[in-house]
C-alpha cells in the first residue's frame, strides 16, 4: 500500500475536530438562539478558517518544492559554469558578536551572533543555507554545551539584515545553563544550500553575568 503524500496528509483533516470545537459554541449562543444553529455557524466559520490555513500551507510547501528544484538544477551545472557563480567560500562571526541582555534583567543571558557568508572576493552575500549555533563554557570539564539553535534554510530570510554599513545574519541565542566565567565560546556551522559545502567559524565572547543570588 502506497503511503500518503505530505499533501494528502495535510488535506486529511479529521472531521471530529470541528465537532469537538463545536461544543465551545455553547458559551457563545446569543439570547434566544437555537444552540444547534449556533453550533452550525461555528462549524462553518472553523471550516473556512481551516480551508484558508490549508491553502496557505500548501502554497508554502509548493514554494519549498520549487526552491529545491531550482537548487537541484543549479547543482547540476557544469563545473566551469558553477565556478562563475558567487558562492560562499567561508563564514565569519562579526566583531559585534558578544553577550546580550535578552530579557531586560540585570546581566546577559545569551549571545547575539552576527554571521556573515563571504564569497571569493571577500564580499558578504545573502546565501541560502542551514545554520547551527552552539554556545560552550570551556571552563567546565564536561557538560560544557550551554546553548544551541538550529535554523532551517526556509527560515533564514527573517534573520537577514542588509543595508548601508551592515550585511549579516543576526541570531539571539540564549544559554540554557549559566556560564561559570565571563567567557563564552560561540561555534557556528553554515551549510550552503547551493553547493552543499559546510563551513564553520568560532569566536570567544565576553559576557556580563548578573550577580549570583
Amino acid at each position: 500500500m502506497t503511503p500518503p503524500t505530505p499533501r494528502q496528509r495535510l488535506l486529511a483533516r479529521p472531521a471530529c475536530l470541528a465537532a469537538g470545537l463545536c461544543l465551545a459554541a455553547a458559551g457563545c449562543v446569543g439570547q434566544g438562539e437555537d444552540p444547534l444553529v449556533a453550533c452550525k455557524r461555528t462549524v462553518r466559520q472553523l471550516e473556512r478558517e481551516n480551508a484558508a490555513l490549508t491553502e496557505k500551507q500548501l502554497q508554502l510547501q509548493q514554494r519549498v518544492e520549487d526552491l529545491q528544484k531550482q537548487v537541484a538544477a543549479l547543482q547540476g551545472l557544469p563545473p566551469d559554469r558553477m565556478a562563475k557563480l558567487f558562492t560562499v567560500e567561508r563564514i565569519e562571526l562579526g566583531r559585534y558578536t558578544a553577550g546580550a541582555n535578552l530579557d531586560d534583567k540585570p546581566g546577559d543571558d545569551g549571545v547575539r551572533v552576527y554571521l556573515q557568508p563571504i564569497d571569493r572576493d571577500g564580499h558578504v552575500i545573502k546565501a541560502a543555507g542551514t545554520v547551527s549555533l552552539q554556545l560552550f563554557d570551556l571552563s567546565r570539564p564536561d557538560g560544557n554545551l550551554i546553548g544551541r539553535c538550529d535554523v532551517p534554510a526556509e527560515a533564514m530570510g527573517k534573520y537577514w539584515f542588509g543595508g548601508l554599513g551592515r550585511s549579516h545574519y543576526r541570531f539571539d541565542l540564549p544559554w540554557t545553563t549559566r556560564p561559570a566565567t565571563a567567557e563564552v565560546t560561540v561555534r557556528a556551522s553554515f551549510t550552503d544550500l547551493l553547493t552543499g559545502k559546510a563551513f564553520t567559524a568560532q569566536k570567544v565572547c565576553t559576557v556580563t553575568l548578573a550577580p549570583s543570588p
